[in-house]
């Protein structure tokens, strides 16, 4: 036994440890490999551990990962727009919207001054700055007026919407998105005010959260909301007006089919031309007016970047960019008595100082083929001319000279052929050219040869004038006479500025086109517009294309609180024939009753009603269909009617119908702002019935038949319940009827009994019960509210050694994780 343990150990013993390669090819890899395994993070170590363990998670991550990014993306679902935009764009127009005294002048200050670094202290109409080599902005104040709200978001570009945060979003920021909507939605970012009232900074936070959100909910989800924490010496932060700047001059617009659609102009001032005498003899007479605007134009001279000194500023209302509106007059800044020594680089300079016209230049012009050959002149192109062979003929009743060339007679055609194709070359050259004759085709290509070169020279200077004023930055106004006369013939007032005024709730209702011929859809009208729900309506007014958004206003000029916007929608269809009807349900009750035949009075008032319903559907309330057949004689308005079943005495009848609802042909033109500025915003339409009853204290009589009237039932009396004896005997024993005194029945015993008097000495003993019975029970009373003290502090107490021993677990475990960690780090040193 020990021999063979001995072998076993020595066998055992042979065998070779593994040894690492310490050199070679695989140890090379390996130590390559170990080289940066600190560096890797533990997904990079071991992938296995960090992957997915469920598939349906993971395709759910990826798809919501795809959502998002796609939502990111702009997809137009109609065709792309064309880019109308000119070689020198407009201005962009930042208007700043805000309920009153959010801070709007402020902000506006803030930027020019962030812009042109000199202080603007008054603001009035509208202000221009040069904001980079191919950037103009103009920034513009919205007043609280609805009709300035609807111009405003016709025109504007970006909206800057103040909100203050200390109190919330007001009625007059739901009020511009919602006209916003209508009319193209433009770019939009939110500016939040006044945020240095709120001290407590948890409330600010929880503050910025929710108007965030808020925000997010009417404009888009991602919507930027910008902060002005406060004012620091009447301004708001340096820092903060930079970043808001910069979020504009990198904004981004798009192309609207509104704007794309509704071209317009933004002048300074407006003048009416026509004397006052000819406006009293005709107040309707064409006017002719004159608009007064300028903008800082580009220089001539190419530069990298826009200095400080350049970024020029227009303010003509603030009296700031060398322009200056008075009452009567404009008044521009000159240049002192050194102005005439600039330059002049433009085209126009070059168009003046041209000595010569354009023929001499011609005339002495050269044309050179090839290198090597001679330039040709205008004298040699006279010389070859003059070799061509000359031939008189006929045309519209006149001799004319008609010129070919030798080389052309010389061909192997015949002449017959070539007089042909000469009559067809002279036939279309009359259908193009009317009574004028051309010159021989040699000669006409060198003329087109040198008229050519002339306007390829002159629409090369123009392109390279408009690539310089491109890449250039907005300098000073122009010294040319950049005015234009534009005459419009004459034309009827376009309605599609103005807005309709709607009755507040009114139900709307529009009809949606079909693009196949269908039959007409009757579209039901009701009373009073349902919540939450879109509705369509039926209007009459001018044509008006389909698409078109409409805002209706109850009135322009009230300052009453409360949401001005009466409706908001669009233009689906244009149809003369509307199907508007109004439901009908008309009641009856049975006066007869057979088997499935019923006589139906109360549902209409004679016969001649009752002719025009025939075999109209009726129903009772139990959902028992019928139909209205013949008359009866008597009485009045009653009819026979067929059932489905046999019907009740207490059934009713209803026979549900609709009448015809005409749209009222009304349409008034609103031209209230052709008025004075001081009458615009003061104009009111006709009071509405309503207005004036509510003015005059008036109380709206109601309508009889409209009221509802008191319904009088006679309780019915049903028959109790006979069961036969026969049937008693089978049913079990809960089910048949008891024989049980009424509930009601009153004891004959107690009638008689005699009441008990007293004696004094019983009234004692139990006057002394009662008083034992009333300290018994507020000792009881005493004992419970102690009790219920003792309780609620022993409770506490309980809870406080419980915080005492929860804390020191918690310090307990801080040290002895401390010890673990710094044990595992110590180990891992040893290990190294």
């Amino acid at each position: 036994m020990s021999s063979a343990a001995d072998d076993t150990q020595d066998s055992t013993a042979k065998h070779k440890t593994h040894r690492d390669p310490n050199a070679g090819r695989k140890a090379e890899k390996k130590k390559a490999k170990k080289k940066h395994v600190q560096e890797l993070t533990d997904k990079q170590r071991n992938p296995k551990a960090f992957t997915f363990n469920s598939a349906v998670k993971a395709e759910k991550r990826f798809r919501r990962k795809q959502d998002i990014e796609t939502k990111k993306q702009h997809i137009s679902y109609y065709q792309p727009l064309v880019d109308r935009t000119p070689l020198e764009p407009p201005p962009i127009l930042v208007a700043v919207v805000g309920p009153p005294k959010v801070g709007k002048s402020l902000v506006i200050q803030c930027l020019i001054k962030n812009y042109v670094k000199q202080p603007l202290i008054s603001i009035l109409g509208l202000v221009t700055i040069v904001s980079g080599k191919k950037r103009r902005i103009t920034f513009m104040e919205c007043n609280n007026d609805i009709n300035s709200m609807i111009d405003i978001a016709k025109v504007a570009d970006l909206v800057l919407l103040l909100v203050d945060a200390s109190f919330g979003f007001e009625m007059e920021i739901f009020e511009f998105l919602n006209i916003c909507q209508v009319h193209g939605m433009p770019r939009v970012m939110g500016v939040l005010t006044h945020l240095d009232l709120i001290k407590n900074s948890k409330q600010m936070r929880k503050t910025k959260k929710t108007l965030k959100h808020r925000f997010w909910t009417e404009v888009y989800a991602g919507a930027k909301l910008f902060y002005l924490s406060g004012l620091l010496h009447d301004e708001y932060l340096r820092m903060e007006i930079k970043n808001l700047a910069r979020f504009i001059s990198v904004m981004k617009f798009r192309l609207l089919t509104w704007r794309t659609t509704h071209p317009y102009i933004l002048a300074d001032r407006i003048e009416d031309l026509i004397s006052s005498e000819l406006i009293r003899q005709n107040p309707k007479i064409d006017r002719t007016i004159s608009l007064y605007g300028s903008l800082p134009l580009p220089e001539q001279i190419k530069k990298r970047a826009l200095v400080e000194k350049e970024r020029l500023i227009y303010a003509p209302f603030s009296g700031v960019g060398g322009i200056v509106y008075d009452k009567d007059a404009v008044y521009v800044e000159l240049g002192g008595s050194h102005s005439y020594k600039q330059k002049d680089t433009g085209i126009a300079g070059v168009l003046i100082n041209t000595q010569e016209t354009l023929d001499q230049k011609l005339q002495r012009s050269e044309l050179q083929l090839f290198s090597d050959a001679a330039p040709i002149k205008s004298q040699d192109v006279n010389e070859i001319m003059a070799s061509y062979i000359g031939k008189l003929v006929t045309e519209n009743g006149r001799n004319k000279k008609k010129k070919m060339s030798a080389t052309k007679v010389e061909n192997d055609m015949n002449l017959d052929e070539i007089e042909l194709m000469k009559d067809k070359r002279k036939q279309v050259l009359q259908e193009n050219t009317g009574v004028y004759h051309s010159l021989s085709k040699e000669s006409d290509v060198l003329i087109k040869n040198k008229v050519s070169e002339a306007l390829s020279f002159l629409e090369a200077a123009k392109k390279n004038a408009k690539q310089n004023g491109d890449d250039e930055s907005f300098d000073e106004f122009s010294d040319g006479d950049s005015r234009a006369r534009l005459e419009m013939d004459d034309s009827d007032q376009v309605s599609d500025f103005e807005e309709e005024e709607l009755k507040t709730n009114k139900k709307m209702k529009m009809k949606k086109r079909k693009k196949k011929k269908k039959k007409k859809k009757r579209i039901t009208c009701a009373q009073y517009t349902p919540e939450h729900v879109a509705c369509m309506s039926h209007l009459w007014s001018p044509i008006t294309p389909q698409g078109t958004g409409i805002l209706a206003v109850q009135d322009v000029a009230s300052r009453e609180p409360g949401f001005r916007i009466a409706a908001t929608g669009s233009v689906v269809e244009m149809d003369k024939s509307t199907q508007v009807v109004k439901k009908l349900k008309l009641t009856g009750v049975p006066m007869k009753i057979y088997r499935k035949t019923a006589f139906i009075k109360d549902m209409f008032n004679s016969a001649l009603e009752v002719a025009k319903f025939e075999g109209a559907r009726i129903k009772t309330v139990s959902g028992i269909r019928g139909q209205i057949k013949k008359a009866a004689a008597k009485p009045e308005g009653c009819f026979r009617a067929t059932f489905e079943d046999k019907i009740l005495l207490s059934d009713i009848v209803f026979c549900r119908t609709s009448y015809k609802i005409d749209v009222p042909r009304f349409y008034n033109l609103v031209t209230s702002l052709l008025l004075p500025p001081a009458e615009k915003n003061q104009w009111r339409g006709m009071k509405t019935t309503g207005q004036l009853k509510r003015e005059r204290n008036i109380r709206v009589e109601a309508n009889r038949d409209s009221m509802y009237t008191a319904i009088h039932r006679e309780p019915k009396v049903f028959k109790p319940l006979y069961i036969p004896r026969k049937l008693q005997k089978e049913l079990p024993y809960r089910d048949k009827p008891k024989q049980a005194p009424p509930p009601n029945r009153n004891p004959k015993f107690g009638k008689g009994r005699v009441a008990v008097v007293r004696e004094p000495e019983e009234r004692k003993v139990a006057r002394l019960m009662r008083m034992i019975r009333t300290s018994y029970a507020r000792k009881q009373q005493q004992t419970k509210q102690a009790m219920t003290k003792r309780i609620t502090e022993y409770q506490a107490r309980v809870a406080a050694e419980g915080t005492k021993r929860l804390k020191k677990q918690r310090e307990m475990k801080k040290e002895v994780f401390r010890n673990l960690s710094k044990l595992e780090k110590k180990t891992k040193r040893v290990k190294k």
